[in-house]
């Protein structure tokens, strides 16, 4: 009986030893599914609805017809309700600590204002004043807010991380104390209690431990690591796929800094373009390196008869055969100038464009054309060949990028038209006054004509008549002084008979002189 007594207690205690380890391992690991990866969840749920917000605000800015902008909005109302929701039920159930607290309180407050923001935008728009909804837009207090709740929600997800982190490390030090002491009991009990331990380690401790690898590479920037056990059925699968979710979710928000980051960074570039033509060279030097190279064409539209005229290229060789003014609808630019939708050209034939440079030269694989749309019509046509077809982020770029190149360059023409029509201006004034001193002459000379020949009619003494004349010639072309000499009859010399201005003697030494 004591033999039999023996090994039964001894499994009887090893069955209760075995449950107890893995209760608590069940009791971290489940801490770490239904509270900490469900908020993570719902944070990259919140993260999502934040960005997918400032898209459809931005889209009801630049909607060009009411269809769009009611759109546009109705997406921005459905998100703003998503996300109240989404704060509510974390508020409700996932609150772990005072500083999630805090930060949950914060990032409320915040998007709050940012809505408040938005609605002032809203408005604006709705009463016609389009530019003012634009100036606060892209100048007022949205940028800053929206900056500040990335900040507040990059702190709050890195904190829950932090906590699942730290569950989970909880985890595999409790895993790693029970591998322990199973392996303790298993030389006292039996094979079977370490074939249960082998198991037990088996099924939790490596799968977490690939899970944290996957996490820490996540975090550290690695968004295209493959997340390993998501089809698991068990709370290791539950684990695995909120981490798959975790990464799409950072991978995305990374794809949008990385958009807005070059908009930002060739919007700034574009907006100290003097000319077109610096314009356009400014945009493809900084925007063909971002698509990993290739050649790059920019034309403006023109009117009177509409046609496009090349004004910058990057990448274009002496022996290209693109021309400087296109025809709307003639070649991809035109036609798509003229379609006002993108072009694509896949599956280039060799002899079509050749890329080169001072190592080697090859013909590209596709070449896409994108017409510059603005509020008032066609702006201009982007043409770019490149040797790979263009992935989602590079292409999204380009999606957000387009509409402000194209604002940019209308703000460009009109700052241009404007100087034109100043200096015309100016010219114009230099000319009147020109004419204005012209006519202050003659009128000058014209006085002096008529003082003169009413000098000469009315007054009957000489001396007095010629002294009038000089008076009327000094008023006249505005010198020092006027004098008359007359020659002295039958004599070779001349005799000062009138002057006026600074000297008026007739008879000093200097008032005959010899021819």
């Amino acid at each position: 009986m004591l033999l039999l007594a023996v090994p039964l207690v001894g499994l009887v205690g090893l069955g209760a030893f075995v449950r107890s380890q893995i209760a608590v391992i069940e009791a971290m690991t489940r801490y770490v599914v239904d509270l900490q990866i469900e908020s993570l969840v719902t944070l990259g749920e919140i993260s999502r609805c934040g960005s997918e917000m400032r898209v459809h605000i931005r889209t009801y800015l630049l909607a060009d017809g009411e269809a769009s902008q009611n759109r546009a909005e109705a997406d921005l109302r459905q998100n703003q309700a998503k996300l109240n929701d989404l704060l509510g039920t974390y508020a409700d159930r996932l609150i772990s600590s005072e500083k999630d607290r805090r930060l949950l309180t914060e990032y409320r407050e915040l998007i709050r204002e940012w809505s408040s923001e938005c609605e002032k935008v809203i408005a604006l728009l709705a009463a016609g004043r389009r530019d003012d909804a634009t100036a606060l837009f892209f100048s007022g207090p949205l940028t800053k807010l929206g900056s500040r709740s990335n900040d507040v929600l990059r702190e709050w997800t890195q904190h829950n991380e932090a906590l699942g982190t730290s569950a989970g490390m909880s985890a595999v030090a409790a895993i790693g104390s029970a591998r322990r002491n199973l392996l303790i009991a298993v030389g006292f009990a039996m094979l079977l209690a370490s074939a249960m331990g082998l198991l037990t380690f088996r099924r939790i401790v490596l799968p977490i431990r690939a899970l944290q690898t996957s996490v820490e590479s996540i975090a550290g920037g690695d968004y295209r690591s493959t997340v390993p056990f998501v089809k698991t059925a068990d709370e290791i699968g539950a684990l695995a796929r909120a981490v798959d979710v975790l990464k799409d979710g950072a991978g995305q928000m990374a794809g949008q800094r990385w958009i807005k980051a070059n908009v930002a960074k060739l919007g700034a570039t574009l907006h100290s373009a003097a000319s077109a033509t610096e314009f356009g060279q400014r945009l493809l030097s900084g925007l063909v390196p971002i698509l990993g190279g290739g050649a790059a064409a920019f034309y403006i539209a023109e009117k009177d008869p509409p046609h496009l005229r090349r004004i910058a290229g990057f990448g274009l060789t002496g022996g290209t055969s693109a021309t400087d003014r296109l025809a709307l609808g003639e070649g991809l630019a035109g036609e798509c100038a003229r379609e006002r939708v993108a072009m694509t050209l896949a599956n280039l034939p060799p002899d079509y464009l050749r890329i080169s440079s001072g190592l080697g030269g090859a013909a590209p694989v596709q070449t896409i054309a994108w017409p510059l749309l603005s509020p008032s019509g066609l702006a201009g046509v982007l043409e770019f060949a490149s040797f790979w077809a263009l992935d989602a982020s590079e292409m999204a770029l380009m999606e957000e990028l387009l509409p402000a190149v194209a604002m940019s360059l209308e703000v460009l023409s009109h700052n241009l038209a404007t100087q034109e029509l100043l200096v015309q201006t100016q010219e114009q004034a230099r000319e009147l006054e020109l004419r204005n001193e012209a006519a202050g002459r003659r009128a000058c000379y014209d006085a002096m004509h008529s003082d003169a020949g009413a000098a000469l009619v009315r007054s009957q003494d000489f001396p007095a008549m010629m002294q009038l004349c000089a008076a009327a010639i000094l008023r006249g072309v505005g010198s020092v002084f006027a004098r008359i000499w007359m020659i002295e009859p039958r004599t070779d010399t001349l005799v000062l008979c009138a002057s006026a201005g600074l000297y008026t003697s007739l008879n000093g030494s200097r008032a005959r002189v010899k021819v």
